[in-house]
């Protein structure tokens, strides 16, 4: 009975992998068509209002406004992008390698790619970060993600599931850049892989109409 089960499993996970990666794979979103000036992303439950102002080539300039007492993302890592923070009003406070860093208004700090990090807000001010001057801020397949996610997660309320998230990132595969500090990127990676075509199937989307005011190709 056992070896049956683990056949059975074996082939599904087999099956699933051939259609889902490489038969019939998901489209993909048109990123570089997707944003234009004044599209928003907003997090309930991270605290965090953002507003494209501009795009620069694969990058995205914006306005991100953090909400007093705003817990920020959980700590994470980019495995492909150095991330810099530029403060033009109220103090930004920032877990790095766990250390706290405060970036005061005028200061910038860059997070090389790798770093384990988690930028949030300590204070009773709303806290202005902008891109360097460079007009890159956010990479447009982060964007995409995080406009997409956003409303998911907070759908969810105060206490979201976390393997309806786990499977919902793993649609949108190595695309979303975001990896969960402690665990091994490979393990990671893997997971996502092996994980995303029973995500299809049950109904996770990596496009939904609502979460959105443009077009996409969507899948």
């Amino acid at each position: 009975m056992l070896l049956y089960s683990v056949i059975t499993l074996s082939s599904y996970l087999i099956l699933s992998i051939i259609i889902h990666h490489y038969l019939m794979p998901m489209k993909k979103i048109d990123y570089n068509t997707y944003f234009k000036p004044g599209d928003t992303l907003n997090s309930i439950s991270e605290g965090f209002n953002q507003t494209v102002l501009s795009q620069n080539g694969e990058w995205l300039a914006t306005h991100l406004e953090m909400q007093p007492h705003a817990p920020g993302p959980p700590e994470h890592i980019h495995n492909e992008f150095d991330e810099t923070f530029t403060v033009k009003e109220g103090v930004l406070t920032i877990l790095v390698n766990g250390q706290l860093k405060i970036v005061n208004p005028g200061e910038s700090f860059s997070i090389p790619k790798g770093t384990p990090h988690k930028p949030f807000n300590e204070s009773d001010q709303i806290v202005i970060v902008e891109d360097a001057g460079n007009g890159k801020n956010l990479p447009i397949k982060f964007a995409y993600f995080l406009k997409q996610f956003y409303p998911f997660v907070d759908r969810m309320g105060n206490n979201p599931n976390q393997f309806s998230m786990m499977m919902q990132i793993s649609v949108y595969g190595n695309d979303v850049d975001t990896w969960i500090a402690g665990p091994p990127i490979g393990v990671q990676k893997v997971l996502r892989f092996v994980l995303a075509p029973t995500a299809r199937l049950i109904g996770y989307k990596n496009y939904f109409e609502s979460n959105t005011n443009v077009s996409s190709t969507g899948f």
